[in-house]
């Protein structure tokens, strides 16, 4: 159709065509990101010495089981640089990732056991930086706030300093305000 001199753009039938998705196989899903940090701080010690840190992740999900088995397995990589001195020639952390998640009662409660494997690259051997690592995360979403806690185990924690238990716990509350760029201050 061609436009009327005046009445703006001719009207189309079509469709837009679709957007292009990254399908993963088994009906998964793909999921990347990256960060830029002032300090990687690993359960509150500094592994960047206070410095930039950049950390990129990539994570494949299966789709869930079925709709009355809300469970996925997932596998995947996070990295970070890390500065531990001038005399350590440590230059990144890349940890592998793999586990289970469940999502149930219309994905409200959610846990999640997993493996993560902490790789130190450059990392003298005698030093023992590399390690492995358990754990259970549980949650559950009340709306007005939700609550999560985990525990962790390794058998040979970091510097091959033994078995380690690691816990915690938080609550999240969401503000139910949003804000725009008009937002101001008056004395």
């Amino acid at each position: 159709m061609q436009p009327t001199p005046g009445q703006g753009p001719a009207q189309t039938t079509e469709a837009p065509p679709e957007k292009e998705v990254w399908k993963g196989p088994f009906g998964g899903s793909f999921t990347a990101t990256f960060a830029a940090a002032t300090d990687y701080s690993y359960r509150g010690i500094s592994q960047t010495q206070r410095q930039v840190a950049v950390q990129p992740s990539f994570t494949y999900e299966t789709a869930a089981v079925s709709e009355k088995v809300p469970l996925s397995a997932y596998v995947g990589a996070w990295g970070s640089n890390v500065y531990f001195g001038n005399t350590n020639p440590t230059i990144a952390e890349i940890d592998l990732i793999a586990g289970l998640r469940l999502k149930a009662l219309e994905g409200k409660l959610t846990g999640d056991l997993g493996y993560i494997r902490y790789n130190y690259l450059g990392a003298p051997s005698d030093l023992f930086y590399d390690f492995n690592e358990f754990g259970l995360v549980l949650g559950y979403d009340f709306g007005v706030a939700q609550i999560q806690g985990a525990v962790r185990y390794s058998p040979n924690f970091f510097g091959n300093s033994g078995i380690a238990w690691y816990k915690w716990g938080q609550v999240t509350v969401p503000i139910p305000y949003t804000f725009n760029e008009n937002f101001a201050f008056k004395l």
